[in-house]
């Protein structure tokens, strides 16, 4: 028997790899998008559980309708509403994490041999994605600031660009911000050429420093998806997201989503939703910042004491991940297998790329690691290097 098309194209998972890694004896992981687990918000998860137990309602593990928890998708609304994205309850999608809504606009969007574009690099787990569902997959750069505008505004002159899949805040893995002023130009710039943008923003809500530029979907709501999360804020084992669709484009997602799962979990859905409501996320992210803040200056320390110029840092004003590069030409690609001998790892920059890119890079999350295992983790992967 063979497989389809779209299995064949799926290929190998190095997010499934860098997972595995995790779970090994001995191994300190940079590699994985993971949050702590010690700062899990066990207590009010707990009680809230509890809660809603308690009340015995005789519907509590029934079926629910696909669109998700009216309340719960009500108060995700408001609060895009109060950042100045016109939403509404209406246009929200529950889904199995933001991964499944990636997957819901592939099914909806795309044929095979489509053209789209991606930030270079990007987030690995969305090219798998693209590259499963016969895309073609143009790449635009990124400055300081953001996408390159002059390459963008070539590429939808050149093709027919159905969408522009982008992370603008706290990019996973580069960790840069795009600036307002570059979000408004690339919204009219899409709007001109009739290109969705697919904003992906798993991270906003950890922020160090600074302010949150507004979303896309401010300046161009009919052509913008904004995909969320509560795996970084909450659990991720909760595995909800959401996506924010314009009218045009969320009917066709509810359906799709119907007929892949049905629903998602109707009672996470409610615990996550009285989470809210009652403040406690508020209140947890502020510890989670504060930590997270902690480990970040950390890292960036030991890199630059440890490394002394041969590792370029980009240091992100928030989110969970460092962007670093070898000054000497070193291939992270190569270094990896060195690295995993000394019981460390990280995502080496060249899977982050359509094409060619990033053999000097690599990625490191400085989320999971506990203050002690990011000293000895940055002391490992010297010897590593030195090895």
């Amino acid at each position: 028997m063979q497989l389809s098309n779209t299995a064949k194209a799926t290929g190998d998972s190095f997010v499934r790899n860098i997972l595995a890694l995790t779970q090994k004896p001995g191994v300190i992981s940079f590699a994985g998008g993971l949050p702590d687990p010690l700062l899990f918000p066990l207590t009010p998860i707990s009680s809230t559980i509890k809660e809603i137990l308690d009340e015995q309602s005789p519907n509590i593990f029934q079926y629910g309708p696909t669109a998700g928890y009216l309340p719960l998708r009500e108060i995700i609304a408001s609060q895009y509403n109060q950042k100045g994205y016109n939403t509404n309850a209406q246009n929200i999608l529950i889904t199995q994490g933001s991964q499944q809504g990636l997957d819901i606009l592939c099914r909806a969007l795309l044929n095979p041999n489509d053209n789209i574009v991606v930030e270079a690099p990007t987030y690995l787990a969305a090219l798998q994605l693209f590259k499963a569902s016969g895309a073609n997959i143009y790449e635009v750069s990124l400055e300081e600031d953001g996408p390159n505008i002059d390459e963008l505004k070539s590429i939808f002159k050149k093709h027919n660009i159905k969408f522009f899949y982008t992370t603008p805040t706290y990019q996973n893995p580069s960790g840069i911000t795009c600036s307002g002023q570059k979000r408004k130009k690339i919204a009219q710039l899409a709007k001109e050429n009739d290109v969705c943008i697919i904003e992906d923003n798993p991270y906003g809500a950890l922020r160090y420093e600074g302010s949150e530029p507004y979303s896309y979907g401010v300046y161009w709501s009919e052509g913008t998806v904004v995909l969320g999360t509560a795996s970084k804020i909450a659990a991720p084992d909760f595995r909800l997201g959401w996506l924010s669709a314009p009218s045009f484009l969320y009917e066709a997602c509810a359906r799709l989503k119907g007929a892949m799962d049905l629903q998602s979990s109707y009672f996470f859905q409610r615990v996550f939703y009285r989470l809210l409501e009652n403040d406690s996320l508020r209140i947890h992210k502020k510890n989670l910042i504060r930590s997270y803040k902690q480990k970040r200056d950390l890292m960036v320390k030991e890199i630059e004491e440890n490394f002394k110029g041969l590792l370029e840092v980009n240091i992100p004003k928030g989110g969970m991940f460092l962007w670093a590069k070898f000054t000497d030409g070193t291939d992270t690609m190569e270094l990896f297998e060195k690295a995993v001998k000394e019981h460390v790892a990280y995502a080496p920059g060249s899977v982050f790329y359509a094409s060619k890119g990033g053999e000097n890079a690599m990625r490191l999350n400085f989320s999971h690691a506990s203050l002690e295992k990011i000293k000895e983790g940055i002391k490992r992967l010297k010897r590593a290097h030195q090895s």
